[in-house]
């Protein structure tokens, strides 16, 4: 079960998006508002939290910047009629807190904004995520605590992240490690997306 990736972003549609991790590419589905964000991040290392859906044919990957929208993503499936591409659709246009305080409120105005979401949808949500809403944001900080050591910026993670990302460019090991070294030693603040652009301008000289 993949649960997160981290790579580069290769390319970006209206529907999905494509993370390269050691030269495979893993097509992404994301909600409009996630792939809005990350327009500007092409070839630069990005970091998603995965839910993944195994079928007989295929397996599904769906990303989120966040905890808090892959909680909502899930919960909204929780109701009767709403599949993963409903769901999307419905975070393309509300973030999870709009879309937590809309069903709080009992807002159907704002539910009712969103093509394609009719009487007999938004009574459904209104009655089945009443009482699961207030714990978006709690559901998703407990799974998020479980992923936080992983997910530390430290010396080693940020070498180790920016020679992946020379390596799917076609650079070497051996290469990659000297020339991003010799970097970090100069700059130990320096972010993993910094730190591979400033290796690829130092050898492009």
């Amino acid at each position: 079960m993949i649960a997160k990736l981290k790579g580069i972003l290769d390319s970006i549609t209206d529907s999905y998006l494509i993370i390269d991790i050691n030269g495979v590419g893993y097509q992404v589905y994301s909600s409009g508002k996630t792939l809005m964000k990350l327009i500007k991040e092409e070839g630069s290392i990005v970091s998603l939290f995965i839910e993944t859906h195994v079928r007989e044919d295929r397996i599904h990957l769906f990303g989120f910047l966040d905890n808090t929208e892959k909680v909502a993503f899930n919960m909204l499936q929780s109701v009767s009629g709403i599949g993963t591409k409903m769901a999307l659709h419905i975070l393309s246009n509300l973030t999870p807190h709009q879309l937590q305080i809309a069903i709080s409120s009992q807002n159907r105005h704002q539910l009712k904004a969103i093509s394609g979401v009719g009487p007999k949808l938004i009574d459904r949500l209104m009655i089945e995520l009443r009482d699961k809403v207030a714990n978006i944001n709690t559901i998703a900080n407990n799974t998020s605590l479980a992923t936080l050591s992983t997910d530390s910026n430290t010396h080693d993670n940020i070498l180790s992240d920016a020679i992946t990302a020379l390596i799917a460019l076609g650079i070497s090991r051996a290469e990659a490690t000297q020339i991003l070294s010799d970097i970090y030693a100069l700059s130990p603040s320096i972010s993993v997306n910094e730190l591979v652009r400033t290796a690829l301008q130092r050898r492009a000289k």
